[in-house]
């Protein structure tokens, strides 16, 4: 019979290639997150949520299309569950219950970068241990350098690179 491909067990945690017409597809969507992540280290809540509010308009776009095989159920895994933490987002009247909501977004968004490397240039991760009531929290950024999104003036610097995505 055939032989068989060597364990395919590490498949999960291995990226997947996805083509550059699909990177692509997800640049938009990975430039509005850095300006909501932005707008938070600012504390901006009006751009903040400006800024959700085009990740959605940039999600509803994405050609499913250009994502083939496993990529095409991981897409629509991330898809779904971004959708419901904006929808989330961007119904928050206040700094902090937005950026509650940022969490989950950032998970997903770190999960897919860590998955795709979707972005032309390098994303760091990032990782505050104090943030969601010390329970730690992660976020993206194109700069080495930790600006944090989740206390913005009150604790700019708090943090530290976990990851490099290239």
């Amino acid at each position: 019979g055939m032989a068989m491909p060597v364990s395919n067990t590490s498949a999960t945690a291995s990226p997947e290639l996805i083509s550059q017409d699909a990177k692509n597809e997800l640049k938009p969507l990975f430039d509005s997150y850095f300006e909501l992540k932005d707008a938070l280290t600012k504390d901006e809540l009006t751009v903040s949520l400006t800024s959700a509010k085009k990740m959605q308009s940039i999600i509803s776009k994405v050609d499913m299309s250009k994502f083939k095989g496993e990529s095409h159920m991981s897409w629509m895994k991330y898809e779904d569950n971004l959708k419901t933490h904006l929808d989330k987002f961007v119904e928050q009247k206040s700094l902090e219950e937005v950026r509650k909501s940022f969490l989950n977004i950032s998970d997903e968004m770190v999960a897919m970068a860590e998955k795709f490397h979707p972005y032309p240039s390098k994303i760091y991760v990032q990782h505050c241990p104090m943030a969601d009531s010390n329970r730690g929290a992660d976020w993206l950024s194109l700069q080495n350098k930790v600006v944090n999104p989740y206390f913005g003036s009150s604790m700019l610097s708090c943090g530290e690179v976990t990851n490099t995505i290239e």
